[in-house]
Formats: structure tokens, C-alpha cells, sequence
């Protein structure tokens, strides 16, 4: 199977912790992936974040992402590796609830550093829509966001890159630097 090219996004509460470099070796020892650049960069625009997580779009989750994100700079690294989008969602685990909230399941990364009790989940069963969406709104943190396919990466790369850190990108990752100048010559 070819490369895959993605981004990680470490987002300002996991910098805040002082979780970087965890978060980081956790994927690495997860998954075999050679990291191509990084960069510290500040989500400016809601579009840049719907951009990064297009799924989120028009969903209630949107909200708390976009808190998230805004709050401080983030860290974004590109990596490339086989089969990376599937292997990183797995390592980055998922939240998974039912329609009336009653089941619950959190897995991998999310698990691992959520900043959320199992015991707040009882509050999702509140009738409360405040009470509920409070707690949805907290687990929805998103300390890592990884990108889910090459479009993705490549806007976020547009995004955050200047045009010398897209320029190098030729040489260590010519599929993405194609799509990337792709999506800066498009018209808006």
C-alpha cells in the first residue's frame, strides 16, 4: 500500500497539560509513521477548523471543537505511512454514545487522556438539555484530531504552511505537495 500523508493536530488543552510529547510517543509506538514537519500555529477562523474537521460540520460537536481549538496555539505535525488514516483513527480510539445516552463507549487515545470522569456520564441522562449538553460539550474535547484522508491534510497544510514549508514538501512528500498547490490554485 502507498503512503498516506496526514496531520496531527495536538490541541491547546493537551499543550496546556503538558501532553505533547506523550500523545506524540503514544502514536509513534502505535503506529510506524515517519514525521515529516511540524510547526506551532494558532487556529484563527471557525472555516479553518470545519476545514480541518469537515465531518463536524452543522453538528453539535462543532461547538466545543471550536472552543477547543481557539483557546491557544496548537501543535500540527505531518507524518506519512502505510494504511495511516485507519491505523491512526484505531490508536486515537473513538466516542461512541447511544440515541438516549445510557451507553457509552470511549476508546484509545481519547481514553487515555480524556479530562472527563465516568461518573459525569451519569449526568448525560439528565432531562436537563443544559446539564446534558454540558457534559457532551466536555467529552468532545479534542485533545488530538488526526486528518482522515489526503483533502484534509492538504487544507490544512494550505492553511498553516508558508510557501517555503509547501516548497519542501516536493521532496519529502510529492503527492501531497501536488495536492496542496492543487488547492491553492482553485479559484475560492
Amino acid at each position: 500500500m502507498p503512503n498516506e500523508y496526514t496531520a496531527i493536530v495536538i490541541t491547546p488543552d493537551a499543550i496546556r497539560d503538558g501532553l505533547t510529547e506523550h500523545i506524540l510517543n503514544d502514536f509513534l509506538a502505535a503506529v510506524t509513521m515517519r514525521i515529516l514537519w511540524q510547526k506551532h500555529w494558532r487556529v484563527v477562523s471557525v472555516d479553518a477548523i470545519i476545514s480541518m474537521c469537515p465531518r463536524l460540520a452543522g453538528k453539535p460537536s462543532l461547538a466545543p471543537v471550536i472552543k477547543t481549538m481557539m483557546a491557544g496555539g496548537s501543535l500540527i505535525v505531518i507524518a506519512c505511512g502505510e494504511d495511516l488514516y485507519a491505523k491512526l483513527r484505531e490508536t486515537k480510539g473513538k466516542i461512541k454514545f447511544n440515541d438516549d445516552f445510557t451507553e457509552v463507549e470511549v476508546t484509545g487515545l481519547r481514553l487515555k487522556y480524556r479530562t472527563w470522569a465516568f461518573e459525569e456520564l451519569e449526568q448525560l441522562k439528565s432531562p436537563s438539555h443544559h446539564r446534558r449538553q454540558a457534559i457532551l460539550d466536555k467529552i468532545f474535547e479534542f485533545r488530538i484530531h488526526t486528518t482522515d484522508n489526503l483533502k484534509e491534510t492538504a487544507n490544512l497544510c494550505v492553511l498553516c504552511m508558508n510557501e517555503e514549508d509547501i516548497k519542501n514538501l516536493e521532496l519529502v512528500a510529492p503527492i501531497l505537495y501536488g495536492e496542496v498547490v492543487r488547492l491553492k490554485n482553485e479559484p475560492a
